[in-house]
Formats: structure tokens, sequence, C-alpha cells
């Protein structure tokens, strides 16, 4: 870069720029943010893994507690076939709700209607909700359920 005409020093025909005379100026960086999809509470107890379910007293009286970033609330109903019945609740990332309730449960009218009145058999629902305590009894109230317009994407 040339200098400019200014801050040039020159002594026996030698001129050069006079570095104290030159002031340059460094961009500030740019920064962006991103908001990260919120955190959600939902009651959790039992390990399905473990196929140890939740007693009857954390299933009505737990408190809900903090899942990761990201989470949805789920409920596990298994009805075996001697007509008990294990709950599990639990945090799920948002392709165990695709999974487990929109490709298992949510169009079953026995998940959907259980606890309207007796269904004998064995069968699993899986119940898969959005917002802080959803999960708090057995069968979520059918607005707070998991649906693709209410993935992590729109929840921000």
């Amino acid at each position: 870069m040339p200098c400019p005409v200014d801050h040039i020093d020159c002594v026996d025909n030698e001129c050069i720029c006079s570095l104290d005379k030159i002031t340059t100026t460094t961009p500030k960086p740019t920064t962006t943010s991103t908001t990260a999809a919120p955190s959600i509470s939902c009651h959790q107890c039992g390990d399905p893994d473990a196929n140890l379910p939740c007693d009857l007293r954390t299933v009505y009286m737990g408190q809900a507690s903090q899942c990761s970033t990201g989470s949805y609330c789920m409920t596990d109903v298994v009805q075996g076939s001697d007509d008990s019945v294990a709950i599990y609740k639990r945090c799920v990332d948002e392709l165990t709700c695709r999974n487990e309730w929109m490709a298992q449960s949510s169009d079953q009218d026995r998940c959907l209607r259980y606890g309207e009145g007796a269904v004998p058999g064995q069968y699993t629902c899986h119940y898969c909700c959005t917002v802080d305590g959803c999960n708090s009894k057995i069968v979520p109230e059918a607005k707070t359920f998991y649906s693709t317009s209410s993935s992590i994407n729109n929840r921000k």
C-alpha cells in the first residue's frame, strides 16, 4: 500500500512512510446469536429399559424436573394381558415422539380414549406432549400433544 502524501518522511533522497502518522482501523467483528430451543420440565419416573415402572405415588404426586434442551415429555402406558398397567414418565427427543407417539399411538382409539373405559387386551400407548408438566396425568391433555407443527423448530 503506498504512503499517503502527507505521511512521507524524506531524508537524503530516501523516502519512507512514517508509521507513527498512519492510523489503521480494524473492523469490529460481527456476532450472530441463535436462540436455543427452550428446555421443558417433565414428570420422570420408572425405567422402561429395565422394565421398572413408576410407583403409584410418583405417578400421581411426583414433581416435574428439568429435561435437557430440545426434549419433550412422554408417558408410556403398558397394559398387560392380565389387565395390569405399568406407567413410565420420561423426557424424550423429537425422533422418539415421532416414532412412538405419532407412528404407534396417535391414531389408536384405545390410546386416545384410554381412561374413559376399560379396553381389554395387551397393548402399549405412548403419549408425547410439549409444555411444562404436561405429562402429570396418565394421559396428557390433547391440546398439549406433540404434532409436527409443535416441533422444536416451532417452539423457539
